[in-house]
């Protein structure tokens, strides 16, 4: 069997806040759910990679994957839950309608109201898909912070209710995005992988929100004549 070149992986993981927000369209904005969507949608391209044709929009293939898990699992939980109807798989919405795209809008809209705990941990679990505890150590506090503050988070992002969010999770020590120098790190030619590692607690989600932001653009490689 031949081995699933890394290369293909870290293409992969580059779309996974792409899929994130597919599946949050595909979901009727269920963070939950659409966390779910994404792992299984990961977890079957990787499985099934050998039928990625190289050179073909990955985009496009990987969307395709996510939208099938979720009328997978849409037609599984019709029939674990009574919904002979089909009222919950009804919620399902297509990408074409442009009341998704504006529900999506919303979303990225409210990530501003989120303190930094709450936005760092709605990145890393729910979008990066990194454990409650290995974003707890990441950022320094308990594991029931962490919890509370993707609670918090969920529920904002799921409403627009700030309610929800009036009890700070933040420590004393604030945490930020060091901005500049990933910046830096990036323009120098520095991976992904390579500023996560340089840089502690700093998420892939950060990494290309950064690079978003700023308009970056990877350093071509020069070719000595």
């Amino acid at each position: 069997m031949t081995e699933r070149p890394k290369a293909f992986d870290d293409e992969v993981l580059a779309f996974r806040p792409n899929m994130f927000a597919f599946a949050l369209s595909l979901t009727n904005r269920n963070w939950q759910h659409a966390e779910d969507v994404v792992q299984s949608a990961l977890a079957r391209a990787f499985d099934k990679w050998e039928q990625y044709e190289p050179g073909t929009n990955l985009k496009a293939w990987l969307f395709t994957i996510a939208r099938n898990c979720a009328y997978d699992r849409a037609r599984k939980r019709k029939h674990d839950v009574e919904d002979p109807e089909g009222l919950w798989a009804a919620t399902l919405v297509s990408t074409d309608n442009p009341l998704a795209i504006i529900e999506l809008k919303e979303v990225r809209a409210r990530m501003r109201f989120l303190n930094p705990i709450q936005r760092r941990v709605i990145r890393m679990i729910a979008m990066d898909g990194v454990t409650h505890e290995d974003t707890a150590a990441a950022l320094g506090i308990p594991i029931g912070t962490t919890k509370s503050a993707l609670s918090r988070a969920r529920a904002f992002l799921e409403t627009g209710n700030a309610d929800v969010l009036e009890a700070p999770e933040e420590p004393p020590s604030q945490i930020e995005v060091p901005a500049d120098q990933i910046a830096a790190l990036f323009r120098a030619g520095a991976s992904v992988r390579d500023i996560q590692a340089k840089v502690p607690g700093v998420s892939r989600s950060d990494v290309m929100q950064v690079v978003m932001e700023r308009r970056l653009k990877a350093p071509r490689s020069v070719v000595n004549v």
